[in-house]
């Protein structure tokens, strides 16, 4: 009988994509990757991953080259994948190591709903989405080992969203009311204790610390930005907890088992 082996590690490319972002910066990616993904690179090995949002391919590429064996990219933009299809070509991805969906990706989520996933990557999207909860939920669903999240945060300490109006260039980005008025859209901005506690009454639990590092920010013109880089892994074991506040001026919720 053969085996396959995993996938050898290597460092991604992520200065290839450098001209051609378009929602992000050079400097974003690379802290992501150098804070988030760099450091748990043994979670990437032979892994089946789902990137959520792909959009040009960074992600995905990230993931193949610290060793992922399939990743699923999904993104609402045709044209934001054909550009993601050519990227992962061009920088040596098989034809059987990605596999692209053009779909609404919670559309796409809740079809994915019988696949396998090792790690699931929900990159700078979640604070797009009128309800990140429903979202979150859709996700948790999925029973992925691990959920990895890079989103903007509310500042406000307790577990609520943050209801504000975001900048939109087209009415098929709004994430949540797809009526939306011309270049605008609501959105609803979670707490870090709003995800903390869904999350984990959706059987997951923190595998880090927030990695962003402090005081850094996000774009936001409404004031709705700090910024959450986190793991989190499976625990399905029913967990039944109570919050309370600390004098903490970081991380004012905690949870309490």
């Amino acid at each position: 009988m053969t085996t396959t082996a995993p996938a050898r590690s290597a460092e991604p490319d992520l200065a290839f994509f450098s001209p051609q972002l378009m929602f992000s910066s050079p400097t974003r990616v690379r802290e992501i990757y150098e804070v988030g993904l760099k450091p748990f690179r043994e979670r990437f090995q032979g892994a089946r991953v789902l990137d959520v949002a792909c959009n040009i391919g960074y992600w995905t590429h990230t993931a193949l080259a610290l060793g992922a064996k399939h990743v699923t990219a999904v993104d609402f933009h045709p044209e934001t994948l054909d550009k993601a299809r050519a990227n992962l070509a061009e920088l040596g991805a098989r034809g059987d190591q990605v596999a692209y969906v053009q779909e609404d990706t919670r559309d796409a989520v809740r079809r994915l709903i019988d696949e396998r996933f090792d790690i699931v990557l929900c990159m700078g999207l979640l604070y797009h989405f009128v309800d990140p909860v429903g979202y979150l939920w859709d996700l948790a669903a999925l029973e992925a080992d691990w959920l990895f999240i890079d989103t903007a945060i509310s500042f406000r300490s307790e577990p609520i969203l943050e209801y504000v109006i975001e900048k939109t260039g087209a009415a098929d980005n709004a994430s949540g009311i797809k009526r939306a008025f011309p270049g605008r859209n609501v959105v609803g901005v979670p707490s870090e204790a709003l995800i903390w506690k869904m999350l984990i009454e959706f059987g997951y639990e923190p595998a880090t610390p927030n990695l962003a590092p402090l005081g850094h920010t996000g774009y936001s013109p409404n004031g709705a930005n700090r910024k959450l880089i986190q793991w989190w892994k499976r625990n399905p074991s029913p967990r039944y907890h109570r919050w309370r506040k600390t004098s903490d001026p970081v991380t004012d919720w905690v949870l309490r088992t």
